[in-house]
């Protein structure tokens, strides 16, 4: 089992890591007791951008589709001739419905999602299998 921590910010403001410094502890410790979420998934914790006073209770929720439109990788050196890669992402608006951990976020609540490695597109799996099956 493992828990990652994540705290949300805007890019033109400084991070409000009182949210998470004043929640964290006591929700980890909550969450480690709780046997419901198995030993196959990763929780990831989001903590809001607000104020801690505003900052309503922890939720379960499912992942959303976020801000992330795309990811790439871009090689460039460094003043010395060192190579190293930089991750540049793009991002836009993506429709996030309710009981997604970026709406609980806006809602100024804490998210906290059940995630598992899973690569595979299952919709594309599908329709991929069935095209297949299909006489050629």
């Amino acid at each position: 089992p493992a828990i990652a921590l994540s705290q949300a910010f805007s890019q033109r403001e400084p991070v409000r890591w009182e949210v998470t410094r004043r929640f964290a502890p006591a929700l980890i410790r909550r969450l480690v007791a709780l046997p419901e979420w198995g030993a196959t998934a990763c929780l990831n914790v989001n903590f809001p951008h607000a104020d801690p006073g505003e900052v309503g209770p922890a939720v379960a929720t499912r992942q959303g589709a976020g801000l992330v439109r795309g990811i790439d990788v871009v090689a460039r050196a460094d003043p010395r001739g060192n190579d190293y890669h930089w991750l540049r992402f793009r991002r836009g608006p993506e429709p996030n419905g309710e009981g997604t951990e970026a709406a609980a976020i806006a809602a100024g609540r804490i998210a906290v999602t059940p995630l598992r490695f899973e690569r595979t597109d299952r919709e594309a799996l599908l329709r991929l299998a069935a095209a297949m099956a299909a006489p050629a």
